[in-house]
């Protein structure tokens, strides 16, 4: 198992338990602690892993807080608005996350590379 999975698998559960103590109090917010899960797992793992979190998320509040709960069944259709959104939010988060990621290692790769004084002197006094 990829050890960036570890954090995109077990922050929806710390999440689900957390919510679960709380729901008395932030009863109609089905995906309060979850967007920061999904974000903190795409920030810590990149895109797959922030992928996995908004899936795994998903199933999770489905479950758990979407009405009738302890059930994958769904009273209202609007409730498939708030999971698609989700989903493209999750998306969204992973691809920002892994964008920032690479253009990093880039700038990393550029600042570690070699020059040699000649190159140094042409860059800068070069018309």
């Amino acid at each position: 198992m990829n050890i960036r999975l570890v954090p995109a698998i077990l922050l929806p559960f710390l999440a689900l338990a957390l919510q679960w103590v709380l729901w008395p109090w932030i009863a109609p917010f089905v995906w309060f602690l979850f967007f920061p899960t999904v974000f903190f797992s795409a920030r810590l793992g990149g895109l797959g892993a922030g992928l996995v979190s908004t899936v795994l998320s998903i199933a999770i509040v489905w479950f758990f807080f979407i009405p009738p709960q302890l059930s994958w069944t769904m009273n209202t259709p609007s409730n498939l608005y708030s999971v698609g959104l989700f989903l493209v939010m999750g998306y969204l988060f992973s691809e920002t996350q892994n964008r920032l990621r690479l253009l990093k290692e880039g700038v990393q790769d550029y600042l570690n590379k070699p020059v040699s004084v000649e190159e140094l002197l042409t860059r800068r006094y070069a018309p």
